[in-house]
C-alpha cells in the first residue's frame, strides 16, 4: 500500500514538474521562432557568408515554405506547451486549501527550493513539507 502511495506521488510530481519544462519549450521555441522570422527576412542569414547567391525561383519558394511550415510547427508546439501550462494551474486551483495550493505553486510553477518555500509561507520547512504531502495526497492529475 505504501508502494503504491509513494508511485502516486511520483507521478503527480512528474505531471506538477511539466509546468517548468513546458515553460522552459516555449522560450526556447519562442527564440527558434525569432530566429526563423529574421531568416525568412533575410535568407542569406542560414548560409552564413553574407555573399549573394544564385537561386532560381523553385529554390527560394522551397525555402520560403520549409521556413513557415517550421514556423507553423513550432507555434504549434507552443501552443500545446501553453495548453499544460494552463492544465498544471487548474488542476493546482481545484485544492480546497489554500496553504496546499501555495506549496504546489511556489514549488512547481515558480521553482522555488524549499527553504524559500518556508520564507515565503511563514512557516519551518518541515511544516513546508508536511504540507506538500497533504497536498500531493488531495491533488488530482486532470484525466
Amino acid at each position: 500500500m505504501e508502494n503504491k502511495l509513494k508511485k502516486e506521488n511520483e507521478l503527480k510530481k512528474e505531471y506538477l514538474n511539466l509546468y517548468r519544462l513546458a515553460s522552459r519549450d516555449i522560450l526556447r521555441f519562442t527564440e527558434q521562432l525569432e530566429a526563423l522570422k529574421a531568416s525568412k527576412i533575410s535568407p542569406s542569414a542560414l548560409i552564413g557568408d553574407g555573399m549573394p547567391h544564385g537561386h532560381d525561383g523553385n529554390d527560394l519558394s522551397d525555402y520560403v515554405s520549409d521556413v513557415s511550415e517550421l514556423e507553423q510547427d513550432i507555434i504549434d508546439k507552443v501552443r500545446k506547451r501553453r495548453l499544460l501550462l494552463v492544465q498544471v494551474t487548474r488542476a493546482i486551483e481545484t485544492l480546497k486549501d489554500d496553504s496546499e495550493k501555495d506549496v504546489l505553486t511556489y514549488r512547481y510553477i515558480k521553482g522555488e527550493p524549499w527553504s524559500e518555500v518556508a520564507k515565503l509561507m511563514k512557516c519551518s520547512e518541515r511544516n513546508v513539507h508536511f504540507i506538500h504531502g497533504r497536498a500531493l495526497m488531495h491533488f488530482r492529475i486532470p484525466a
